[in-house]
């Protein structure tokens, strides 16, 4: 009979064990979105927005072929997927192809016209091709959709300065004029 206490305390505490063990191994499984999503791209092959979250993280990681690769399966099950056409607009927009960002966050503005994140890209491929005064409409719009978009805030602040500094340099450079 002195076997069933020792049994009785030894029970739970082999399965608390156990348990930390599972949670240690779904940790790891967990470590980040690529293997979180992963293993369920591969069960879930035909889920638009299983591959759209798997390339969310080969884009968060740097790796630019997987995302492309797992942006356009997503794509190709649903072309309207927005979270998807946005992440694959920043793909494009980090390696510097410009047209083709602004292709792809104009499609998402057509499908969602409300889409605060689709107007401060733009709004920032415009900054990059040094269209400041373009710039600062994108930003402006995307803070009428979403007021508290700080990001945008801010970029429209500093698009402003850079257009107010371009007038002042005109302004006073008046050799530039046309002849």
């Amino acid at each position: 009979m002195p076997r069933l206490p020792l049994l009785r305390r030894a029970l739970p505490a082999t399965l608390l064990l156990c348990f930390a063990g599972l949670g240690s191994l779904r940790a790891l499984e967990w470590r980040d979105s690529v293997t979180l999503w992963l293993p369920l791209a591969e069960r879930f092959s035909d889920d638009h927005r299983v591959w759209a979250n798997l390339g969310r993280g080969y884009l968060r990681r740097g790796d630019r072929d997987g995302a492309a690769r797992a942006l356009q399966h997503s794509l190709s099950l649903d072309p309207n997927h927005i979270a998807a056409l946005n992440n694959l607009g920043t793909l494009e927009l980090e390696s510097g192809r410009f047209g083709r960002a602004r292709e792809i966050y104009l499609r998402v503005l057509e499908l969602d016209p409300e889409s605060h994140v689709a107007w401060t890209n733009v709004g920032v491929i415009e900054t990059r091709l040094l269209n400041h005064a373009r710039s600062t409409e994108y930003y402006e719009r995307a803070l009428e959709v979403y007021p508290n978009h700080h990001s945008a805030r801010k970029k429209l602040a500093v698009a402003r300065q850079l257009v107010a500094e371009a007038q002042t340099f005109l302004a006073k450079n008046s050799e530039l004029d046309l002849e």
